[in-house]
């Protein structure tokens, strides 16, 4: 798995990766009687947190002989945990957003981020049907779907 996996399809191993470890989370907070929400969020600000640090350690490993495609992730997951630690983290710690909203955030800007990066930088093999694109789609919005549901439904069902 890892030889078909990890060198020719990079970026859908981390997206199966968060896929997982929610599949992971759900089924073993059902069995332990665990709040999912806040080891969610724990497992998703800790991934946001050591992302940045797996590439910067990739790249020096390379000596910089990286891709375009490695490249602008390793900027953009360090813009993501710049933006995650300034300003998304305080609202979680307020009690603004409810658990397991930051999660479902980070999923959503990890999974757009990912899907516009194969649009520009594969411009002209790009297709909207290949197996990584529908995976990231559906990863997009139905943690979109879930947040919304979780933010907006809920608080809007729970004042009448």
């Amino acid at each position: 798995m890892g030889f078909l996996a990890f060198p020719y399809f990079p970026g859908f191993s981390l997206i199966g990766g968060l896929i997982g470890a929610s599949i992971f989370i759900y089924f073993y907070t059902n069995y332990r009687k665990l709040p999912k929400g806040k080891l969610f969020d724990l497992l998703f600000v800790s991934f946001a947190y050591v992302l940045p640090l797996g590439f910067f350690i990739t790249f020096i490993i390379l000596l910089g002989n990286t891709s375009l495609f490695f490249d602008t992730l390793f900027i953009s997951s360090i813009i993501l945990f710049f933006i995650f630690a300034k300003f998304i983290l305080s609202f979680s710690l307020k009690g603004e957003i409810k658990d397991g909203s930051l999660g479902l955030i980070y999923i959503a800007i990890i999974s757009f981020i990912y899907f516009i990066e194969n649009l520009f930088l594969n411009i002209k093999t790009f297709s909207f049907l290949s197996f990584e694109n529908i995976t990231l789609l559906i990863t997009l919005f139905t943690s979109l779907i879930l947040l919304i549901n979780q933010e907006i439904i809920d608080k809007f069902l729970s004042k009448k």
